[in-house]
């Protein structure tokens, strides 16, 4: 009678999804930090529209005197200076993370290259569809947990603010004090849209980054 020898277990190993090509969460925090600060401004030059729309209004009937119309040309200055040093830097690193996350998917999952991923957002016409497409294929190739309503309202805010503040800016007329009140009833509506579609590009770029690039388990 011989001896039975019991074969050794197989070794079980937890399979892990490969790190992606370039590591995207710290972008993404800083494109997080970028959204909040968009956010911020927006409220802020809410803020100064409504100051001037009633400084406006009080000058015209007469109750305030023209000092208070040349602080709201100042602080309307001040908050564009300031729009612009948050806005340009957030679609600069919102294009670099959105080119980090299709570069991290595998060929083939979504239908345009890592170029036109960031490309697409300054390119005049396809700009109003191609990102939109671009982040839904990131959404759907990383298994990310967005549901397609949270994409389509962020999308329409976004255009919203960009077509309202545009037409606003370049087509509205503003050489008398109520064209100007008027031009100031546009940006804040426009500034509003923005807002709202702040926490929802917040969500997009957390869920999109966590799904390609998963938080490491605390230790």
């Amino acid at each position: 009678m011989s001896d039975s020898v019991t074969p050794p277990e197989p070794a079980f190993h937890t399979a892990q999804a490969p790190p992606p090509a370039r590591p995207i969460r710290g972008l993404a925090a800083a494109v997080r930090w970028l959204i909040v600060a968009a956010a911020a401004t927006a409220v802020l030059t809410i803020a100064v529209e409504v100051y001037g729309i009633v400084a406006i209004d009080a000058f015209l009937s007469g109750s305030a005197e023209l000092g208070a119309l040349e602080a709201y040309d100042g602080m309307f200055l001040g908050v564009a200076i300031l729009s612009l040093l948050v806005v340009v830097p957030a679609g600069i690193c919102w294009a670099v993370w959105q080119y980090r996350a299709a570069a991290s998917l595998p060929a083939g999952s979504v239908r345009r290259s890592p170029g036109w991923h960031a490309g697409s957002w300054f390119i005049p016409i396809v700009a109003w569809w191609f990102p939109l497409q671009n982040v839904s294929d990131l959404a759907g190739a990383s298994r990310a947990a967005l549901r397609p309503p949270i994409l389509g309202v962020w999308w329409t805010l976004w255009l919203a603010s960009s077509v309202i503040g545009t037409v606003g800016a370049m087509v509205m007329p503003s050489s008398t004090l109520q064209e100007i009140a008027a031009a100031s009833v546009v940006s804040i509506v426009s500034e509003a849209a923005l807002l709202a579609a702040a926490p929802l590009a917040w969500l997009i770029v957390t869920r999109i980054s966590d799904a390609i690039e998963p938080q490491p388990p605390a230790r």
